[in-house]
């Protein structure tokens, strides 16, 4: 597996893989139907079409099997998909890991995300990688087209000058 930046020519595909994994995620909390999916779909082709260039893939044999981006310029992971059949193979570990060298190469103390509070696999994923939750919050998700409650998380690094 190599851990690389996204190319212009893989939006479709980013936006495909990001859509199953988020599928995967909220179906088990009861949230996904047709007219979310739809909303989904453009949400994650409008991010990925914008975004590309902050994008890290993780391809397997040559194929992409999940993607990640950080925050430009800022310390907030936000996103993070590893396609289902994929999952539980390091895949994750590896993205977060690099999403964490990026924020300490740009000389921030702690990383933070925000995720689905009803995404069991997400939370333990990221406590896993000594994330903690910091926080509830409620707000309206246009892809949902309703209030959710997600969690913000952190993860402080050691000091930058130890």
């Amino acid at each position: 597996m190599i851990i690389r930046q996204a190319r212009s020519t893989e939006i479709r595909t980013l936006a495909a893989l990001g859509v199953i994994a988020w599928e995967q995620a909220f179906e088990a909390a009861g949230e996904v139907t047709d007219h979310l999916r739809i909303k989904a779909e453009a949400t994650y082709f409008g991010f990925c079409e914008q975004s590309w260039p902050i994008i890290l893939v993780a391809e397997a044999d040559g194929e992409i099997v999940g993607w990640a981006a950080l925050e430009a310029g800022r310390n907030k992971i936000t996103d993070l998909w590893v396609l289902p059949n994929f999952q539980r193979h390091g895949i994750g570990s590896a993205l977060i890991a690099q999403l964490e060298e990026q924020a300490i190469a740009g000389e921030f103390d702690e990383i933070h995300l925000e995720t689905h509070a009803k995404n069991m696999p997400a939370l333990s994923f990221f406590k896993k990688h000594e994330y903690a939750v910091s926080g509830l919050k409620s707000a309206y998700s246009p892809t949902m087209d309703k209030s959710v409650d997600t969690l913000e998380m952190r993860k402080r690094f050691n000091s930058l000058s130890d």
